[in-house]
Formats: C-alpha cells, sequence, structure tokens
C-alpha cells in the first residue's frame, strides 16, 4: 500500500511546476482545470513569459494568485488554438497595461492571442465560465507590471456597458505583422520562404496562401473550437509531404536515374501542372502552422481575443488577414533581399534541400 501511495505522490510532484513562490499542476489540456482556477499559458523561450513569471516571486502576487488553483499550459506541447468557454457578462482583460472590462454573454470560443496569456475562470460542470484574460507583458513605459497584473487579479464588479470593442486597434494590426517576422516564432515561415524562392517557385502566390489559410483557420477555430482541429492536421500534413518532396527533388541529382525522373514526375504533378494553383495549395496547407503562434501584441490581441469572445468573426477575420499580410510582406523582403547575395550553385540546392526536408519532417512532426 506505502509503494502505491508512493507512486501516486511522486506523479503528482512529476505534473508539479514550480515558478517563483507558487506551484502550479501542469495539464495537456484546458479542460483538465477544477474550481476556480488561474491557468497560466506560455512557450519555452517565450521572454515576456518570463518577465510575467518574475513577478511570481513577489509576496502580494504570489498571496492572491493562492486564491486559486494554478494550472500551467505548455502551448508548444498543447499545440492548441482556442478554449470553448461560456461567458455570462463582464470579462476583465488587460490593454496597453489597463485593466478594462467587456460584456458579453453566450458560448465561444477563447482563441489564445499567443504567450503568456493568463486565463481565470470557474470550471464546473464540464464546462468554463470565463471571468477574466491577461496576454503579453509589453506594458509601456511608466506604467507598474505588478499593478497592472494586481488589478487584474482582483477584478472589479460588473461595469456597466463595458468597453466597446477596439476597432481602432486593426489600423495597426499590418505594422505589428511586419514587427513579428523578426520574431523566432516566425523562423518556420522564412525556412519554407527560403525553399519556395530557391526553388523557383512563386514566393508571392505561396505566402498569399498562407496569409488566407491562417486567416480563414482562425475564424473556423473560434467559431466551431475543436471540431476543426482536424482539418488543422490534415493541412499540416499536406504542407508536410509537399516539402518533403520540394527537398528531394533538390537533392536527387547524386541518386539513382530512376529515382530522380520518378520524384520529377511527382514534382511536374504537384507544382507545374497545376501552375499558379499550386503554388498557391501549397502555401495555404501551411497556414495553419501560424495559427497556435499569434504573437501577444498589445492591441492587436485584444482584438483578436474579443473578436473571437464577441463572435465578431469578420473583426477577427480582418484583423487575422491584415496581421497575416504584414508578416509575409516583410517575410518576402528579407528572402528577397539575402537572396541578392548568395550566389547560385550545388551548394545551395543542397541546403535548401536539406531545410526543406528538415522543414517537412517538423511539419509532420506537428501532426503526431
Amino acid at each position: 500500500m506505502r509503494q502505491v501511495l508512493l507512486v501516486l505522490v511522486l506523479a503528482a510532484l512529476a505534473l508539479a511546476l514550480q515558478k517563483g513562490l507558487l506551484v502550479f499542476q501542469e495539464v495537456e489540456s484546458p479542460y483538465e482545470v477544477n474550481g476556480t482556477f488561474l491557468l497560466y499559458i506560455y512557450q519555452p523561450g517565450c521572454e515576456e513569459c518570463k518577465r510575467l513569471e518574475a513577478l511570481f516571486s513577489d509576496g502580494e502576487v504570489a498571496a492572491l494568485m493562492s486564491k486559486y488553483s494554478l494550472y500551467t499550459l505548455d502551448l508548444s506541447r498543447a499545440r492548441i488554438s482556442g478554449i470553448d468557454v461560456v461567458v455570462d457578462g463582464q470579462v476583465a482583460y488587460v490593454d496597453h497595461g489597463v485593466v478594462k472590462y467587456y460584456v458579453v454573454r453566450g458560448e465561444r470560443t477563447f482563441l489564445i492571442p499567443g504567450t503568456p496569456t493568463v486565463v481565470i475562470g470557474v470550471a464546473e460542470g464540464g464546462r468554463i465560465r470565463l471571468l477574466g484574460f491577461w496576454t503579453g507583458a509589453d506594458v509601456p513605459p511608466g506604467v507598474d507590471l505588478k499593478r497592472v497584473f494586481v488589478e487584474f487579479l482582483s477584478p472589479k464588479g460588473v461595469q456597466e456597458g463595458g468597453d466597446a470593442f477596439p476597432y481602432a486597434a486593426l489600423l495597426s494590426a499590418f505594422v505589428l505583422g511586419v514587427a513579428s517576422a523578426f520574431s523566432p516564432c516566425v523562423l518556420p515561415v522564412l525556412g519554407v520562404a527560403a525553399v519556395t524562392h530557391f526553388a523557383r517557385r512563386s514566393l508571392p502566390k505561396v505566402l498569399l496562401g498562407m496569409v488566407l489559410s491562417y486567416a480563414a483557420v482562425g475564424v473556423a477555430v473560434a467559431a466551431v473550437g475543436g471540431a476543426v482541429a482536424y482539418a488543422r492536421q490534415v493541412f499540416l500534413a499536406v504542407g508536410g509531404v509537399a516539402l518533403l518532396l520540394l527537398g528531394a527533388v533538390l537533392l536527387v541529382e547524386r541518386l539513382s536515374v530512376k529515382y530522380a525522373a520518378a520524384v520529377s514526375r511527382l514534382q511536374t504533378f504537384a507544382f507545374k501542372r497545376l501552375g499558379s494553383a499550386g503554388d498557391f495549395l501549397f502555401g495555404f496547407s501551411l497556414g495553419a502552422v501560424w495559427t497556435p503562434c499569434i504573437l501577444p501584441y498589445a492591441g492587436f490581441a485584444t482584438v483578436v481575443a474579443l473578436a473571437s469572445l464577441a463572435g465578431n468573426y469578420l473583426a477577427l477575420f480582418a484583423a487575422l488577414l491584415l496581421y497575416g499580410l504584414g508578416l509575409a510582406a516583410a517575410v518576402y523582403a528579407v528572402v528577397r533581399g539575402v537572396a541578392k547575395y548568395i550566389k547560385g550553385g550545388r551548394w545551395v540546392e543542397v541546403a535548401i534541400g536539406v531545410l526543406s526536408v528538415a522543414a517537412g519532417v517538423y511539419f509532420l512532426g506537428l501532426c503526431l
């Protein structure tokens, strides 16, 4: 009996994660939370996550957070894009370092706007009632991050009418997309763009397909929740296979003539015969990669989260589309600019072929 108890204790410890003065229970799904909870969503290597986690060592913050059942979820492992929630009135949220309130009712899919995201709510009867969310840690200069977080953890009573939907933030979505092109999260997209360019495919058409897919999948996740997860897996699988084929085509020169001819026929069917549509569909199949990687830039993150909660899918599509276009424009400029300084040659084809195969394996791995 003692051995059984020891195993259970060790298992519980394995699922616990110490951050600052607090102990969180690690979960693989947001639906594993119970009671009045605080769910901290993060990713390894996220600089803003580290900034927020520094507050967990503060006594006042730790005391307030201890009132909740604490959970943590690694977004890079969970591979989720949204959480199905019930909203019945006021939701507290952080916008540019200010705690605001939004009033909405109904069943919704809360689209996770990036990391770090903190969700507070009540899990009861298998349903999650959302009370508030915090995203990012990029408060403006002069704003005390701790003060804002303390206010968020102690939301006020219901605010009459709530705040207006922040449509003005849509105007900055394109600029924020450009800025996000230089973050580690976009490295897979840069890799795909490089492979596309050096494989002599139409980079603008591939990027356009990725942008439209990204926006469409984001809206679909917000509209129907987990039901779209299977479609995203199909997109990732198709894109991964296409990258493997492109890599094989670039690397096949030293292989047998028969194998080279077979790969060439596949390339001809998949890309040349389909022409522009082939390049567009290739990009469309990879757009889903961006969906769980929406970066928590203040106003943009608020638009994404509030649009998903309000069921305003047109505003959500516009935000994701503008953000994606900005990101694609920056990626295009970077790849074309770097290409000017790289002379052609067999070594370039081999290097890009290896990159393509690695990217294909990575995307297929996301399907597992």
